[in-house]
């Protein structure tokens, strides 16, 4: 699902058409069916690409004095109900807009472009201008005519500390990625704005006005997404997010196929089709099978673009089985976390210094640990970007304009971890299946804003909220815990406190004791038995690509025996140097690579 295009005064319209079509073949995979609907004049140029089995309705229409075309879904709207709402108030129509969408809209008049995007950017939209303008649902398109194909060096540091990237970078110097809830106008110059922005104003309503409330509006947001869907799929775990989101649906109303996926003895997998069970929906399991890491791995990079790690994106390894039980769309829980207070922690609340909290929080949001970031990196390179990295995150903080450090982090979470990682992971299923995100109703965050920090602390109102949704599922276990809610915040201290020893204990006795099914995938053995990641790894270091500028050659070698033969898990390093080689393979490429075009030949039959 893409939309971008190109403004270039000095181009004709032939010469615009020969760009979109390059557009085009980086974006369309030769097993996949698309509609593709494009506008070309005299300097300017937009295309729309869409997969033909998830998308049925029009997302590219020229009226007589602009052109709009849009990304994803926007709730009770049509083309031409945006076209009478842009003419009657202008750029202000984006306020009361509700869903997940990207919405580019160009008057051929005044030669002004506009892109607009929502509260939560979930789907993400980049931009680049030099001596000409682009746009584009994806970094690749905007590298063919702009940039590059240059490591932004502060981007490589916040990837391998954070596993994402911080407010507008990309892993390229000349690629920006769009901040959520923006306005951007191109014409002569560039000029960006915010529409909104989250700042927590909480309400003095009580807890059971708020439990009630959210209830309402989730029911409300399931009803919307869903209103008009069929082959609905729902992810469902053991979790809270899912089952909040399984609760407020109307079996009645909406037919309903639920999955769970993983390893069968995980508590996500064995409560997840528990809940399935006690609401009646139709449930199928997906299992992990043997498959070689390097075969999905180019389909991955391709499609996240180095913005994550591939291994937080194998869903692409269930997508042939989805397609078989014919599921359009999925139905997930993502940001309920965070509207739910997931992400609050004790320290939090009763540390006062922000100096000492900052130092603290970044300690705590390392993806490669520092020790190993220190051997990986070039000397020079790690001191100068260490010391860039504090400013940036500090900085990335203080533009939350929250006082309370707790509040902080949350909404820090919201417009950096949510965007730039979890948002961008979704884009492996996108050449197949629409995602819908109740969660990211305009509703549903004008309420997460509204609760006090007293009820989002443990989701105390969260888990109260879904114990009332529906009562069938009020005694199936949480997953985290392997006990069941309460909605009482004395009795889940007590069950986290239990929860937490166990882990503890578990942990000091791990290299006697490993249970395999407490997650989903056992990176380390997977990577340990492929000899082809090794080699692709060595490749790599000895290639013409390496950035020895940023990277320690030797220690990395060092590191790749380490792992291989069974010393420290250095997996989570070994994944993401993978990501940065086939980012710097793949990213200069104007078609899809073979490999990512055989993968999704095998998924999509």
């Amino acid at each position: 699902m893409f939309i971008g295009g190109i403004y270039d005064r000095k181009k004709s319209r032939k010469q615009i058409d020969s760009d979109l079509d390059k557009i085009k073949k980086i974006n369309c995979f030769s097993s996949v069916k698309y509609n593709t609907d494009k506008f070309s004049c005299k300097g300017f140029g937009m295309i729309s690409i869409v997969p033909e089995r998830a998308y049925k309705n029009f997302r590219l229409k020229e009226f007589k004095d602009i052109v709009i075309g849009f990304q994803g879904d926007i709730l009770k709207e049509t083309l031409d109900g945006l076209y009478e709402r842009y003419k009657k108030e202008g750029e202000n129509f984006v306020k009361e807009l509700d869903g997940c969408f990207n919405i580019a809209v160009y008057e051929k008049k005044n030669k002004i472009l506009r892109l607009f995007n929502d509260r939560s950017a979930y789907f993400g939209m980049y931009y680049s201008f030099e001596d000409k303008f682009t746009f584009g649902t994806n970094i690749k398109s905007n590298l063919m005519f702009n940039g590059k194909k240059e490591l932004d060096e502060d981007s490589v540091m916040e990837l391998f500390h954070l596993g994402h990237l911080l407010g507008e970078k990309t892993l390229f110097k000349d690629i920006k990625h769009l901040k959520q809830a923006s306005v951007l106008e191109f014409s002569k110059g560039l000029k960006i704005e915010n529409y909104w922005a989250p700042r927590f104003n909480r309400s003095r309503r009580n807890k059971r006005w708020f439990t009630k409330e959210f209830n309402r509006r989730l029911k409300s947001s399931v009803n919307k997404c869903l209103y008009g869907k069929k082959e609905i799929g729902l992810a469902l775990s053991g979790g809270l997010d899912s089952r909040a989101v399984a609760a407020a649906i109307e079996k009645e109303r909406f037919k309903i196929k639920s999955f769970s996926y993983g390893d069968k003895r995980t508590n996500d997998f064995k409560f997840g089709k528990l809940i399935a069970k006690k609401l009646g929906f139709e449930h199928f399991s997906l299992e992990i099978n043997d498959f070689d890491l390097m075969d999905i791995v180019p389909f991955i990079v391709w499609q996240t673009e180095g913005n994550v790690s591939f291994e937080g994106c194998l869903s692409p390894v269930y997508h042939r089985t989805l397609l078989e039980k014919k599921i359009s769309y999925r139905v997930g829980g993502a940001s309920g976390d965070i509207c739910s207070g997931g992400h609050i922690q004790p320290y939090m609340l009763f540390c006062r210094n922000k100096k000492r909290f900052l130092k603290k929080l970044l300690k705590k949001k390392e993806f490669v640990p520092s020790d190993i970031q220190k051997k990986i990196f070039d000397e020079d390179f790690f001191r100068r970007k260490r010391k860039d990295l504090k400013k940036s995150f500090a900085e990335s903080l203080s533009e939350t304009k929250e006082k309370n450090l707790a509040d902080m982090n949350d909404i820090w979470d919201f417009k950096n971890r949510q965007r730039n990682f979890i948002f961008s992971s979704n884009q492996v299923d996108r050449h197949l299946f629409e995602n819908i995100e109740p969660f990211l109703d305009k509703e549903m965050l004008e309420l997460w804003l509204k609760v006090p920090l007293r009820y989002r602390f443990f989701q105390n109102y969260y888990k109260k909220a879904i114990l009332r949704l529906n009562k069938k599922i009020k005694d199936v276990p949480w997953a985290h815990t392997g006990k069941r809610i309460h909605g009482n915040i004395v009795l889940d201290l007590i069950s986290q406190g239990i929860n937490l020893l166990s882990k503890k204990t578990k942990a000091i006795f791990s290299k006697f004791y490993f249970d395999k099914g407490q997650g989903m995938m056992d990176m380390r053995k997977m990577i340990m038995k492929n000899e082809r990641m090794k080699n692709e790894l060595l490749n790599f270091i000895a290639s013409n690509e390496f950035p020895d500028t940023i990277l320690n050659k030797q220690e990395i070698v060092k590191l790749t025996d380490d792992h291989y033969n069974g010393g420290s898990d250095n997996s989570k390093a070994i994944n993401l140097l993978l990501t940065l080689d086939h980012v710097l393979k793949y990213m200069s490429f104007e078609s899809i690579p073979k490999e990512a075009e055989e993968f999704m030949g095998e998924i999509s039959g």
